[in-house]
């Protein structure tokens, strides 16, 4: 799953970015502590670790 899938599911479930440093896009939900970081990897699919970290962060599901 490339940057562009996982923004596009997140945007949809109320996250919103907040800011961004270098690659790094950070998003925030109301309610949530942490905000949940996202790299930007050109158009390369985000490896599994940090998917994984992303269904953590924000409850959502990022397989398929």
């Amino acid at each position: 799953m490339v940057f562009k899938e996982v923004e596009r599911i997140m945007k949809a479930n109320g996250w919103a970015p907040v800011y961004r440093i270098g690659f790094q896009y950070h998003y925030r939900k109301a309610g949530c502590e942490s905000p949940a970081p996202i790299p930007d990897l050109g158009g390369r699919a985000l490896p599994i670790d940090i998917l994984e970290n992303l269904q953590k962060i924000t409850g959502l599901s990022f397989s398929g």
